[in-house]
């Protein structure tokens, strides 16, 4: 039976969400220990989507996935598709935490189809693919979730740039920190990214100066970051992130339980932490100097009651 396979992993942003849809620069690493899997086989009678936020016929996918079959429908287009088929998503990473998830799925079904068709597939038209998806999910997006399905190693992003697949700028590819390690934890409440920038934007436009001072504060702390990163100094960015978590608090994006991890975090032996992502829900990340440190941070979140943890190197 013909077949198609994609992968592709999950995002975290590890510095500079919210202020970077004013221009200002971000950070963002790929996260590997979560993933995505698309798998196209040929089917006889109606193609099927099977996964776990829809099972059954594609022609019903409800509006609220609509930039998956709108992704779908660009790449029968592309291929003159029209055999009938069976598409099976699986996916660890959780929906509207922050994580890149739709992103995810988009990367992973492109590959899936160009796979299947035997067709190699560019960083390029990747983006291009998954740029429409996210345009269908999100209205506006930052293009960093997109971008960082290409990457395996920590960018410097700014959306006042294009996107070009590039070792030098406009995209900054950062170095790996050889001794740090990341930990991120599931709040256990969905992300409200919409809200979170519709609210942060309406402020800005009323020129609420607590969040012009902490837009322009994350933009230098962002700066600090890249060349902590690029001297692999963790201690200074363990401080930044959690500088960086006290403006998007002025910004109103965090959760007092949120906060609460967070200082649980901090308490257990991180180095920093802070919330990532769109806010008001989703995840939270800390930085721990060795592996044991940060299994260690994440078994005492898990305690406090976070739905879930992972570790990584950074």
């Amino acid at each position: 039976m013909r077949q198609g396979i994609g992968r592709a992993h999950g995002k975290i942003i590890l510095m500079g969400e919210h202020a970077v849809v004013y221009g200002t620069p971000a950070i963002a690493v790929p996260f590997q220990r979560v993933e995505t899997v698309a798998t196209l086989t040929e089917h006889t009678g109606h193609s099927e989507l099977h996964s776990s936020f829809y099972d059954g016929l594609f022609e019903q996918l409800p509006d609220i996935i609509s930039s998956l079959y709108h992704l779908v429908r660009l790449l029968k287009d592309h291929f003159s598709h029209e055999t009938p088929f069976n598409l099976h998503i699986n996916s660890t990473i959780p929906p509207e935490r922050g994580m890149g998830s739709s992103a995810a799925v988009s990367s992973a079904v492109t590959r899936a189809f160009f796979d299947y068709h035997q067709t190699p597939l560019s960083d390029q038209q990747l983006l291009h693919f998954v740029d429409q998806a996210e345009t269908i999910a999100h209205g506006s997006p930052s293009g960093i979730d997109s971008f960082l399905m290409t990457q395996t190693q920590p960018i410097r992003f700014s959306r006042t740039e294009p996107i070009r697949i590039s070792r030098t700028e406009p995209i900054r590819i950062l170095p790996d920190l050889p001794n740090g390690f990341l930990i991120v934890a599931d709040s256990g409440m969905i992300g409200q990214t919409k809200q979170a920038v519709n609210h942060v934007r309406d402020r800005y436009e009323q020129g609420d100066f607590n969040v012009i001072q902490a837009i322009q504060r994350i933009e230098e702390l962002v700066g600090a970051g890249e060349q902590a990163i690029q001297v692999g100094s963790l201690e200074q960015l363990g401080q930044l992130l959690n500088d960086n978590h006290f403006a998007l608090q002025q910004l109103g994006i965090s959760t007092p339980v949120i906060d609460e991890y967070i200082q649980c975090a901090r308490q257990a032996g991180a180095l920093g932490a802070k919330i990532t992502g769109g806010g008001l829900g989703g995840c939270l990340i800390a930085l721990a100097t060795n592996e044991p440190q940060a299994i260690a941070i994440a078994k005492q979140l898990e305690s406090a009651g976070a739905a879930n943890t992972w570790v990584a190197p950074l």
